[in-house]
């Protein structure tokens, strides 16, 4: 895991699978944050609700994706959501189809 610096972004991108929890980003330390910037999903063939998660916390509504419709939210400098300190980003798809996912993020230290 990258080192705290709230100046540098990262990218991860992949295909996470229906009806299952997946790790976007590992937990990033002792007294340190993910702070999601950007993201975008895009669901398969069958409808599939999402949720991003701090460890098995939801830190998003329910995102309810429409069949092989995608979702963008561009740039935000305060950010979408972040994990809870020390806590992976997490992804969780209900049955239906993959969901692909694109992330900008950046590690920060967890907040006094």
């Amino acid at each position: 895991m990258p080192a705290p610096n709230p100046a540098v972004y990262y990218h991860v991108s992949g295909n996470a699978p229906a009806a299952a929890t997946t790790e976007i980003v590992p937990a990033s330390g002792v007294n340190t944050k993910v702070v999601v910037h950007s993201y975008a999903e895009q669901c398969g063939a069958v409808d599939t609700d999402s949720t991003w998660k701090s460890g098995a916390t939801p830190i998003s509504g329910l995102h309810a994706n429409l069949a092989k419709v995608g979702r963008v939210c561009g740039w935000n400098p305060q950010a979408w959501f972040e994990t809870a300190e020390n806590e992976a980003l997490n992804l969780t798809n209900g049955a239906g189809s993959a969901v692909g996912y694109e992330v900008v993020y950046s590690v920060q230290q967890k907040d006094a």
